[in-house]
């Protein structure tokens, strides 16, 4: 129950056709009889270039320290600008503060 409504949740695996490999999941969300949500959660929630060759130990605390800058930038936008509809890349479109 989520404020006083019935709140379903139900998951699966998306499965690559070509490896067999599990390469996300869905997630299904329902909030009484609101439309459902789906969330995809690709490569476990990892960098997508990292799902099949990794990151080197040294180097994954700045790729997420770079991850996670940019995440909270977007949440404290400006919504009256909100961003294009297209792939957004960390190190291409999102500038860091020096």
């Amino acid at each position: 129950m989520l404020r006083g409504q019935a709140l379903v949740i139900a998951t699966e695996d998306i499965v690559d056709p070509k490896t067999e490999r599990v390469a996300a999941q869905r997630v299904r969300l329902r909030l009484g009889d609101q439309p459902e949500r789906s969330l995809l959660l690709l490569a476990n929630l990892m960098p997508i270039n990292f799902l099949f060759y990794g990151v080197p130990t040294e180097t994954i605390d700045g790729v997420l320290a770079e991850l996670l800058g940019a995440a909270v930038r977007l949440v404290r936008s400006d919504a009256s600008e909100p961003l294009t509809h297209r792939l957004h890349m960390v190190d291409k479109d999102i500038f860091l503060d020096p």
